[in-house]
């Protein structure tokens, strides 16, 4: 599954653009091509007649390009020039103004997966979606699918395999009337049959699943009334393992929910005008299941449902520098089994119904529009229509720029504050294409603030870990003072370069002669019994023992003794293992 962004439009344009083909060198149309960045965020285009793409606006960075022909394709996902997934692809650099061409890709066809699904009478069941999903760790996270004809026949093509190496698929169907199951009858996955499938050079007519027979399932039904009789209309959501049926009440007040697993049962339903109800008339889940263990077990679970109350919020902001908004809310109930909520209106008002009267806790997502998260009311008392008024505390905010070693933006950059007296808890942002970024909604108090940066691929760039200000430890990092609604612009962070990942900032390796292109974190190049590591984060020298700079240190000395050594290296694990 693909992850959704609009990407920024640059305004002056640069175009990136290939062909896809098969191994042959014939064209292939139709075949979306996906550019990703460093951080999986990602532009499309797709190939037309003549195989041909090209996707413009992409903004500078490094991308790895990705063809993915569609579920009725009999060719395989590939990465640019020939891969099998992300990590392994060529990053190709987009530069602003500067079109890049030839990322040409030629696919090779995939195997195939043929079979036919009946009901448990033998019945062909058309429109059925099945879906094979790999096994193998390279398939692994691989699908295709296809649909079953009027003879319940299906065809997945496409399916990846190495040359002389059949992979396993395994195969959900999704049906209705039906429950979702995988062939093998059964419905987990662990369970479900493996199909071996080859390249089309080495089995041309595919694999063949044979015929599969589907399990019926369960069947629940009931009634839904309210005080004032059946309910005309509605919706009851009924859950047994792993799977929920929605289903819509009648205009007599009953429901069907047909093709769910066996196993305890419980339905709700969600009535305008009434409160939000669960088997058996509760305003939560409870222990209490409907039995139905066994395959074609038809079951009842009628439900009563009260009239609704509502709780009607109004937001304000007494300083007047947030904006209520950009806030969303969730409540519970007392035991926060159930929760309620959404996006408050731009004017700060929201009203939440459908609820049973009783007690509830409000919680507030506010650092969107300059306010605290947190619980906003507790116990709050609902009964009937009840209107509260909420007052939102005004947060602080950090804010600023991440940098790289030649001053570029490190974007995709994590930036976390963490309280001082909850140092478990912390606050993130994430830094811009630029590397501009803001921590916002901080309750007043202390912080020590961190920036570093997490590489998807081994391969891809890295940047050492640092703390505000200037710190590689969190032991000598200077812990921020912020008062409510305060505004700390200009907390800018150097991220120094670590393409080997070591730990250790690329210009310093070159500096005292370490190895920039692989991990010699570890070892003790000058050995006084501190490794090149312990030496980068005390900012001594790691080519004379006894002696150094002492910058990380924040002016200790420079030649410690063995205790001291042993405190200050004890301090150095403590603080890798909060960043770990």
């Amino acid at each position: 599954m693909l992850l959704a962004l609009l990407l920024p439009s640059l305004a002056r344009a640069t175009t990136i653009s290939g062909t896809i083909t098969d191994e042959a060198g014939d064209p292939l149309a139709g075949v979306e091509i996906v550019a990703y960045d460093e951080r999986l965020n990602y532009g499309t285009a797709t190939s037309t007649n003549d195989g041909s793409w090209s996707m413009n606006y992409l903004p500078a960075g490094h991308y790895r390009i990705r063809a993915a022909p569609g579920s009725e394709s009999a060719y395989v996902d590939r990465f640019y020039p020939s891969e099998w997934d992300y990590c392994s692809g060529s990053p190709v650099q987009i530069i602003d103004g500067t079109d890049l061409t030839g990322i040409d890709l030629a696919l090779p066809l995939g195997g195939t997966l043929s079979g036919t699904l009946t009901d448990l009478a033998g019945t062909p069941l058309s429109g059925a979606d099945v879906t094979a999903e790999g096994v193998d760790t390279r398939t692994a996270l691989g699908t295709r699918d296809a649909v079953t004809d009027t003879d319940g026949r299906f065809q997945i093509t496409g399916l990846d395999a190495d040359a002389g190496q059949p992979t396993d698929w395994q195969c959900s169907v999704d049906l209705d009337g039906f429950p979702k199951q995988w062939l093998g009858s059964t419905y987990t996955q662990a369970d479900a049959t493996p199909f071996s499938v080859a390249l089309p050079a080495e089995a041309p007519t595919g694999t063949d699943a044979g015929a599969n027979a589907l399990l019926d399932g369960i069947r629940v039904s009931g009634l839904i009334t309210g005080p004032d009789g059946p309910v005309t209309s509605g919706t009851t959501f009924v859950y047994s393992p792993s799977q929920v049926l929605t289903t819509t009440i009648g205009a007599d007040g009953t429901f069907v929910a047909d093709g769910l697993p066996p196993g305890d049962v419980i339905n709700w339903a969600t009535v305008p005008g009434l409160a939000t109800t669960y088997w058996p008339d509760s305003d939560r889940p409870t222990d209490a299941r409907v039995a139905a263990p066994n395959e074609g077990d038809d079951v009842t679970a009628d439900l009563s449902m009260p009239a609704e109350s509502a709780l009607n919020l109004t937001f304000t902001d007494a300083t007047g520098l947030g904006d209520p908004g950009a806030i969303s809310v969730l409540l519970y109930n007392d035991s926060h089994t159930v929760g309620n909520g959404g996006p408050v209106a731009a004017d700060g008002t929201f009203t939440i119904s459908g609820l049973w009267s009783g007690s509830y806790d409000l919680y507030v997502y506010g650092s969107d529009g300059g306010f605290v998260d947190g619980y906003a009311v507790q116990g709050a008392a609902v009964d009937g229509q009840t209107d509260v008024t909420v007052p939102l505390t005004l947060g602080a905010s950090i804010s600023g720029h991440l940098s790289d070693d030649a001053g570029a933006g490190v974007y995709g950059g994590y930036v976390y504050a963490f309280p001082a007296d909850s140092p478990d808890t912390s606050y993130t942002a994430v830094a811009d294409e630029n590397g501009d970024y803001a921590v916002l909604g901080l309750p007043a108090g202390y912080y020590t603030i961190r920036a570093s940066y997490v590489n998807y691929c081994p391969s891809d760039r890295g940047y050492v870990t640092v703390w505000w200000n200037d710190s590689l430890t969190q032991d000598f990092a200077a812990p921020e003072l912020l008062s409510a609604g305060q505004a700390m612009d200009g907390t800018d962070f150097h991220l120094p370069d670590d393409d080997d990942h070591d730990g250790m900032g690329d210009a310093w390796e070159r500096a005292n002669g370490l190895d920039t292109s692989r991990d010699d974190s570890a070892e003790d190049l000058d050995g006084d019994g501190f490794s090149n590591l312990e030496e980068y984060l005390l900012g001594t020298d790691p080519n004379s023992p006894g002696t150094g700079s002492g910058i990380g240190c924040k002016g200790c000395a420079t030649t410690p003794d063995a205790g001291w050594g042993a405190l200050v290296i004890a301090g150095v694990v403590m603080a890798r293992r909060r960043r770990g």
